[in-house]
């Protein structure tokens, strides 16, 4: 978010992250995984520099209706690990503007992230569920962005 709102050079109300790491400058994704036997698992999953995209049966106990499980793996592609390996950056003074973290459930990829965001004091929101919630219900979802951004009064009341 912070690559993001600096290419875009327009002020933004809030950032909002959701189920998702916390950017630090010059860290890559990879470097924000919990153990290092995870990063080397996550690299000898690519095949020829790409990760294999999910299938539906890899998404079966995440994503329970068939219709929406099958059509999200169906436009899945392979992912270059490169995009894993790339430094972010982030500029100085960020954040910027009032930050929220919507988590879902537990997911150990996510404990530090949420924890980091607790100790900043960001507003934190809590939904049942796993990482792809927001394709189980949706509607719980956006409600919860929307409480979020109201706390962050990027929203009226």
């Amino acid at each position: 978010l912070p690559a993001i709102r600096r290419e875009l050079g327009l002020p933004v109300s809030a950032y909002l992250f959701v189920d998702a790491g916390l950017p630090q400058d010059g860290n890559s994704l990879l470097d924000n995984f919990p153990d290092p036997e995870g990063v080397e698992q996550f690299r000898q999953a690519a095949v020829d520099g790409f990760l294999p995209p999910w299938t539906a049966e890899d998404l079966r106990e995440v994503i329970p209706a068939d219709e929406v499980r099958d059509r999200f793996a169906s436009e899945l592609r392979p992912l270059p690990l490169k995009v894993y390996e790339e430094p972010l950056p982030v500029f100085t003074g960020w954040p910027d503007a009032p930050c929220g973290y919507l988590r879902f459930g537990d997911n150990p990829a996510y404990d530090g992230a949420f924890r980091q965001a607790q100790e900043r004091a960001f507003e934190t929101l809590r939904l049942e569920g796993a990482h792809f919630h927001m394709l189980v219900d949706p509607q719980e979802v956006a409600e919860g962005l929307v409480e979020l951004a109201r706390r962050l009064r990027a929203l009226p009341a």
